[in-house]
């Protein structure tokens, strides 16, 4: 039995913010993601009032602990340094 804590993504929106780059929003179902979005393209999503209009991550988004959240950076920017990317989850 190992004395590691085994963890995995929670169904749901997270927002990742990459030191130096624009937001990224990921969502989760089922364990993989089914849903992208970058900053770059919220306007977009915004005029055309589809399903992701609105979706913009607020100062007040809580950030999420740094085990997952390395999680969630592994898996959605593989190319990135965890610790540089801040991942917050909107309330």
């Amino acid at each position: 039995m190992s004395s590691k804590t085994q963890h995995t993504i929670e169904d749901g929106t997270y927002y990742l913010h990459p030191d130096g780059g624009s937001w990224a929003r990921v969502t989760y179902s089922g364990g993989q993601i089914v849903g992208w979005a970058e900053e770059s393209e919220q306007a977009t999503h915004d005029a055309a009032r589809d399903r992701d209009r609105g979706m913009w991550p607020s100062e007040n988004d809580p950030e999420i602990a740094h085990d997952l959240a390395a999680l969630i950076v592994a898996d959605a920017m593989p190319d990135a340094m965890p610790e540089n990317v801040v991942v917050t989850r909107p309330k």
